[in-house]
């Protein structure tokens, strides 16, 4: 079994994006606020409303830590 997330992990959202909100194709770093029978939910850092959470996410579109989709971590 895979190595799942944990909340409140920092993960990275894996493509595809065209059935996400919108926010999710500019910032793709998270936080995972929590599990839930479908999924993960996360947070974004600095949006409006504070606090709102996304999803639910399958743990496969889920990367651990904050990388690009070339494999680097972010600055």
């Amino acid at each position: 079994m895979a190595d799942l997330p944990k909340v409140g992990e920092h993960v990275t959202v894996l493509p595809p994006y065209e059935q996400d909100v919108y926010i999710l194709a500019f910032q793709h770093y998270a936080t995972v606020s929590r599990r839930v029978d479908d999924g993960y939910m996360i947070r974004l850092a600095d949006v409006w409303p504070p606090n709102e959470e996304f999803g639910p996410f399958p743990p496969e579109r889920l990367a651990h830590g904050w990388r690009d989709n070339a494999g680097r971590w972010r600055a």
